[in-house]
């Protein structure tokens, strides 16, 4: 039998990928259409959030991943809703360091997101001096994005196969 703490633990991560699915069908939803841009933000709001969650998990602290993945998550919520991020992140309960990270571009989560959107705009001189200061290897970067490009894909395809089943706006 699994301890107290393990149980809790698995059950966070099955709610946590309840909501994930959640957010990733509406993003289905809000994208059909024409509107290719609200596709590739939300695209681009997964990858990011994958991408931060693995540079956390690459540090070997005693940083949060859910909270890396967070800030990668909201970072295009501006662009996705056009509002400002101050107004936005008022509105929603999310840690103070995810919140310095997205205001402020300041702590731990900034630079990971930093890394992650250097990498997007291809300014290797950037990516060169954080993966220095993160103590990432160039092929250990190529994977996480890698990675994170192919679990970002995974999860819209599933958000898709969800819409066309008609399990997008079933209560759960």
């Amino acid at each position: 039998m699994m301890p107290l703490q393990a149980n809790f633990r698995y059950i966070a991560m099955l709610l946590w990928q309840k909501e994930l699915r959640r957010f990733i069908s509406l993003v289905t939803i809000t994208s059909q259409g024409d509107n290719d841009k609200s596709f590739e933000l939300y695209r681009l709001s997964l990858l990011r959030a994958k991408c931060c969650e693995l540079i956390s998990l690459h540090q070997n602290r005693k940083d949060d991943p859910i909270n890396a993945f967070l800030c990668g998550l909201f970072s295009p919520l501006e662009a996705i809703l056009d509002c400002p991020m101050p107004l936005l992140l008022s509105e929603i309960s999310l840690p103070d360091e995810v919140k310095q990270a997205l205001l402020e571009n300041s702590g731990k989560y900034a630079r990971y997101l930093m890394l992650a959107t250097e990498y997007e705009k291809q300014n290797w001189l950037s990516v060169n001096a954080l993966i220095t200061e993160l103590k990432i290897t160039e092929q250990q970067m190529i994977h996480i994005v890698l990675d994170a490009t192919l679990w970002a894909d995974e999860m819209l395809q599933i958000g898709q196969m969800d819409e066309k089943k008609g399990r997008t706006l079933s209560p759960r």
